[in-house]
């Protein structure tokens, strides 16, 4: 399974800060198996989960499910409301 990265500016100038899933592809699969999850609706949701030892604690992706299961952005310091 691959991942297809988005390589606009300002993502570049994010990655750097952030180093979540752009360098490590095992992560965000690990995220999408591993992870919790919590509708918004039939379609729309968001996958989270800590990760101990990462200094932006607990990572969150936004996700739809389509015809594939499409990842719409990445969060870290994300709080479950």
């Amino acid at each position: 399974m691959g991942v297809r990265r988005e390589t606009g500016k300002d993502r570049k100038d994010r990655k750097g800060d952030r180093f979540i899933f752009w360098t490590n592809e095992a992560l965000l699969l690990d995220l999408i198996e591993t992870g919790i999850a919590r509708y918004k609706d039939d379609s729309h949701l968001w996958l989270f989960r800590h990760y101990h030892g990462r200094e932006d604690n607990q990572l969150c992706a936004a996700a739809a499910i389509q015809d594939a299961l499409v990842i719409k952005t990445v969060m870290h310091r994300f709080q479950a409301e």
